[in-house]
């Protein structure tokens, strides 16, 4: 019996062709008899090169492909080949064939082997029937053993030209993008046409169904080892060999396809995934601050706040970032979901227990850093709730943890430190827990350097007064003691007021190159706007002083006729609020208006080198609302302020009769804070008090 090595015949490509040409003439009984005539190869490139030499002596081609529809993943049975092959009558070289017997099992292999061999066609005796077998020499070899009519067989010829080896990557679905240099065949007509037109690649992805299903059978095979694939997880690391420093999970599936899509060109051996995330987001390094502006921009997508989780979750550099860290994992990839996390993952649930003061440090630097999307996400029912626990943690004498959960985002927490120092200032909440918690009062709260009047030393104090007597809502002694001596009659106004610059006078000597007007905008702010402006680095504060506006102390009469920018109606128009004036609240509100003014105005001029003004024709007063109206005329205006008036003027302890610089009019005005008119229920203007009359002048030069 013929041994299966010596029935296969060994030959260099070159000699191949000879052969091929010899047999194809020889008129053999036994070459004419069996038609098939198998070529045993280890490379598709020779593959390709026979079937182009074939091609070339006018061999026909049978395609098995062509049985296929290119979007339906079918598959062709050994009967539809058989019968395919038997149709022939000329020469004619099969392909694919091994890329679909590879995938017979043993049994049907051997069988349609045996009937394939011993196929005769005598009508045609001329008939070569050429069928490539790549990467079967060993279920060749299998076949061949028991083949008991191998002597009288057709031959079989072996042509080694240096072998191929190729991973095939099994998966279900795959998420390479056709830009990917990764070969990716969805069906088994992609599956036969790819072996025939493309160079073969070290590893390809299939997702055949046919191709998944019947893989098991292929071994052994000389060329293809098939590696099944569970997620994507396993394609990029096992198949592609990159190294992802975290875990896979199902939920994320759709992010780990997309990475694999991004990063499959990137060449492994050189890929980093924090370097990849930084590139993406074009920055060197992610440090906390970038991760939340980043987290919370409006052009992040769920994919980029994966990666930044990822990032920060697998960068060593986070691992003291314990509170990030832990409302990271706890959210979702949503912006509300981490900024939630972020405010309510302490203080919730909160009372009654001990919790690590850094980490409270931590909460309360990640919230500033985004504070305008904080309050613009945290639900008002929400942040009710960490009001209520705040407050509850205070009551229940845990004074340092209520502080700490205070991070000067919420207007409940501005509210809620003025309240404690207005009650706990000799105690438990001093100027500096409101400095820390509360900036901005403090700095309204504090003392101030403007220039006054020679003899007018009195307006410092004053004010200081005024403004902790407002945060109280309280009429206090000081301030009664000072109107009484200041304002106590008609001389003693007088003296004060004219030894006041009129802010008009003063903007008119200023040579200023821009001139902003704050509508009620009076000298009580001075603190607060010389700490804003200290904060800036364009402008320096030329001048700063008290100034004076003319009676009434109304808009109407104290109007700039010059030139100016921008008037800013805010702070007068809060003050006129129907709901009427709230303690705390109106406060907080004004100190807010200001402060977004105060940054308008630096903002315009941030390039410019130039003089600014900062006017006013105004102040504003909360008192009268705690002092019981004279009653006199109840059509006074301004909340009983003043009033025109053609009566004599008259020398009196409560009101005055000045004629206004503008009109020329004459007016009876309050001289204390009791009104004219009704009992106020919101700040006012328009009468003689000092901070209705006082405002300040600011004259702003390059800060050179």
């Amino acid at each position: 019996m013929t041994d299966f090595h010596d029935k296969i015949e060994e030959y260099t490509y070159e000699e191949l062709k000879q052969v091929i040409m010899q047999d194809a003439a020889s008129h053999d009984m036994l070459a004419c008899r069996y038609a098939a005539r198998f070529v045993m190869l280890d490379n598709f490139d020779t593959f390709r090169s026979l079937r182009g030499f074939l091609h070339g002596l006018g061999v026909k081609m049978l395609q098995f492909d062509t049985l296929l529809e290119d979007d339906h993943d079918d598959w062709i049975t050994p009967d539809q080949m058989r019968r395919e092959i038997q149709q022939c009558e000329v020469a004619t070289l099969v392909t694919p064939f091994s890329e679909l017997v590879r995938f017979f099992d043993e049994q049907k292999f051997c069988g349609f082997m045996h009937d394939i061999s011993l196929m005769e066609d005598t009508a045609h005796p001329s008939k070569r029937i050429y069928i490539p077998l790549v990467g079967l020499e060993n279920r060749m070899a299998g076949f061949l053993k028991g083949f008991s009519r191998i002597k009288e067989s057709a031959p079989i010829w072996s042509c080694h030209t240096g072998k191929q080896e190729t991973k095939v990557f099994l998966m279900e679905r795959s998420p390479l993008s056709q830009s990917s240099n990764i070969a990716v065949l969805h069906s088994a007509y992609e599956w036969m046409q790819y072996w025939k037109t493309s160079a073969p690649q070290r590893a390809v992805v299939c997702t055949s169904v046919p191709v998944r299903a019947f893989h098991q059978c292929s071994q052994p095979d000389n060329i293809f080892s098939f590696v099944e694939i569970k997620d994507t997880h396993q394609l990029l690391t096992q198949m592609l060999g990159y190294i992802v420093p975290f875990a896979y999970c199902d939920e994320e599936s759709r992010q780990w396809e997309q990475l694999t899509e991004e990063v499959v060109n990137i060449p492994a051996q050189g890929f980093n995934f924090g370097e990849y995330v930084c590139k993406r987001f074009n920055m060197l390094s992610i440090e906390v601050a970038d991760f939340m502006r980043l987290w919370v921009d409006g052009g992040s997508n769920d994919f980029d706040r994966w990666l930044l989780k990822k990032y920060v979750l697998s960068d060593v550099r986070y691992a003291g970032h314990r509170y990030l860290l832990h409302c990271i994992e706890k959210s979702d990839l949503t912006a509300s979901g981490l900024l939630t996390a972020i405010a309510t993952s302490i203080p919730l649930g909160f009372v009654g227990k001990r919790i690590d003061s850094t980490l409270m440090a931590e909460r309360t630097e990640l919230m500033r850093m985004v504070g305008g999307e904080m309050r613009a996400t945290i639900s008002t029912a929400l942040q009710e709730e960490l009001r209520k626990c705040i407050v509850e943690i205070f009551q229940q004498g845990d004074f340092a943890t209520a502080k700490a959960l205070c991070t000067h985002t919420f207007s409940f927490e501005r509210k809620l430190a003025a309240g404690w120092f207005d009650i706990h200032e000799r105690d438990s909440f001093t100027k500096k827990d409101l400095e820390a918690l509360y900036p901005d009062l403090s700095a309204y709260l504090g003392e101030e350097s403007a220039t006054v009047p020679d003899d007018c030393q009195w307006m410092h104090a004053y004010f200081m007064h005024y403004r902790r007597a407002k945060l109280s809502d309280k009429y206090a002694a000081p301030i009664a003691e000072a109107i009484k001596a200041h304002n106590g009659s008609n001389a003693a106004f007088y003296q004060w007021y004219h030894a006041t610059p009129r802010c008009h006078d003063l903007m008119n000597q200023a040579e200023a190159d821009y001139v902003y007007w704050i509508d009620g905008l009076g000298a009580e702010y001075i603190p607060y706007l010389q700490y804003l402006l200290s904060k800036q680095q364009t402008f320096a504060v030329g001048r700063c002083c008290y100034a004076r506006a003319d009676l009434p102390s109304s808009t109407a009469h104290n109007r700039y006729d010059l030139p100016v920018e921008r008037i800013f109606r805010q702070l007068d128009e809060k003050a006129h609020d129907p709901h009427g004036y709230h303690k705390y609240d109106t406060l907080i509100e004004e100190l807010s208006l200001l402060r977004g003014m105060v940054d308008t105005i630096v903002a315009n001029h941030s390039h410019n080198i130039c003089r600014i003004a900062i006017v006013s024709d105004h102040g504003l007063s909360f008192l009268s609302r705690l002092k019981e109206s004279l009653k006199c005329n109840k059509d006074a205006e301004h909340e009983g302020r003043f009033l025109q008036s053609d009566s004599p003027a008259v020398s009196d302890t409560d009101f005055l009769y000045p004629t206004n610089e503008i009109d020329g009019k004459q007016y009876k005005v309050a001289l204390h804070h009791a009104s004219l008119g009704n009992k106020p229920t919101h700040e006012v203007h328009g009468g003689c008090t000092p901070e209705e009359v006082l405002v300040p002048f600011i004259l702003l030069v390059p800060n050179t």
